[in-house]
């Protein structure tokens, strides 16, 4: 009768999950390791983005808006590149100001930088922080802050135009 006993104790450990644990351990290692990637992924694309519905007239931060170079280029002085519906219904409208003096373009230069966490060290920029990992500027998008009624747009060839800001 051992065999009898042994077989009425496999049914009770398989029945309560006792012995099928290698399986198990298994598919909680799948869990353990897809679940962390979908939340990193989740929260990555969720921070590196700025949705327009969020900026009001005095947000104080860099939205960014990808633009196609030939949007920018082909446009006069005073023609509008881009418009938005801000938060709370106001229009923000980028467009081309030839009266922009070339120290205050240098100077929305230098604020994205600072704004970013880079500061200048001479005809370089480096890391403010070497702890922090400061955010970079992408070639093909124009990074807008409403507050500061600021625009500037990154070429692909590494060159930057600034533009004007206007709020209805």
């Amino acid at each position: 009768m051992p065999f009898a006993t042994n077989l009425n104790e496999f049914d009770k450990k398989l029945k309560y999950g006792i012995i099928a644990s290698k399986e198990i351990s298994m598919s909680n290692k799948i869990y353990y390791f897809i679940i962390p990637i979908v939340f990193a992924i989740f929260f990555m694309g969720c921070a590196t983005t700025s949705a327009p519905m969020n900026l009001t007239p005095t947000t104080d931060r860099w939205a960014q808006f990808e633009l196609m170079p030939s949007r920018v280029i082909n446009t006069i002085h005073g023609e509008t590149i881009m418009t938005t519906t801000l938060h709370g219904g106001s229009t923000l409208i980028v467009f081309r100001d030839n009266n922009i003096p070339s120290v205050d373009r240098q100077f929305v230069y230098s604020r994205i930088n600072h704004d970013f966490g880079w500061r200048s060290s001479g005809d370089y920029w480096v890391r403010a922080n070497p702890n922090i990992t400061p955010r970079r500027t992408v070639a093909g998008y124009m990074y807008v802050n409403p507050s500061r009624r600021m625009a500037i747009y990154f070429f692909p060839d590494r060159t930057w135009g600034v533009y004007g800001v206007r709020i209805e």
